[in-house]
């Protein structure tokens, strides 16, 4: 059942070598698979697999969808990279 919602694609895109009108399609691209992994995540079981699965994806695409909006504001890349690798 999660093979057919990867979000593998989405996840390993360069951004940086997308034009603004791309990265904003991206975005929207990302917002859609988040709605569905969102989706699978509450039809799921507490603690199964699946969930897990769901959720450890929906982490990877919210932190790919800020990244992706970051780019759009440099000035401040650099500060939101070093937050982010804080963890």
């Amino acid at each position: 059942m999660l093979a057919s919602f990867s979000a593998d694609d989405l996840i390993s895109t360069d951004h940086q070598a997308l034009s603004k009108a791309e990265r904003w399609q991206l975005i929207d691209q990302i917002d859609a698979r988040i709605d569905r992994f969102q989706t699978l995540e509450k039809m799921s079981f507490p603690g199964s697999l699946t969930e897990a699965e769901a959720r450890k994806t929906l982490q990877a695409l919210r932190l790919k969808r800020f990244t992706v909006w970051n780019s759009f504001y440099p000035k401040f890349n650099t500060l939101i990279r070093i937050g982010c690798h804080a963890n």
